[in-house]
């Protein structure tokens, strides 16, 4: 679809309702894992640039994605088998 650019991505979600202090510390700790020379070497390894988030920040990223993507659906005429 011209004037988009598809690029893969991943995070991690916790179920709602997951109290602030644990997304908290998931997030201080993930950010620590990532930030290891080990995770480092496999990112390069992989070709990946590992990009961290707030947790605000990477909400609103999940909105603007589905937004986008669901505006290509619709105006590609796509249709769930």
């Amino acid at each position: 679809m011209p004037g988009y650019e598809a690029v893969n991505w991943w995070g991690i979600i916790a179920p709602a309702g997951t109290p602030p202090s644990i997304i908290n510390r998931l997030h201080r700790e993930l950010g620590r894992i990532v930030q290891t020379p080990e995770m480092q070497t496999r990112f390069e390894g992989e070709a990946v640039e590992a990009i961290q988030m707030s947790t605000v920040e990477f909400g609103k990223y999940i909105e603007t994605e589905t937004v986008s993507w669901a505006r290509v659906v619709r105006d590609a005429g796509i249709k769930a088998e």
